[in-house]
């Protein structure tokens, strides 16, 4: 497993919001509103994201978790599974 961590800048809070729309992000919570965001709502998210500006653009983080693993295909193999031989794949 490895991890690595990427922010990504944004001069305003839109861009961020359609950037994440573009990837298909959004918010799962059974108990979520399901009608559209109202001005007001938007605002107050806004004025929250603002105290993070630095150096005039507003940071957005991810984490993009990275994992990598082998299955042997004959598990009963002597060599633990890390040489595959001919006869394996027949079977």
């Amino acid at each position: 497993m490895d991890s690595e961590r990427i922010t990504v800048t944004y001069r305003e809070l839109r861009g961020l919001m359609q950037d994440l729309k573009h990837i298909g992000a959004h918010n799962v919570t059974s108990g979520r509103p399901r009608g559209l965001t109202g001005k007001r709502h938007l605002q107050q998210l806004v004025e929250a994201y603002e105290p993070f500006r630095e150096d005039g653009v507003l940071p957005a983080s991810y984490e993009v978790v990275y994992g990598h693993a082998w299955s042997p295909l004959n598990k009963h193999s002597a060599a633990g599974g890390n040489e595959v031989l001919l006869t394996d794949l027949e079977q």
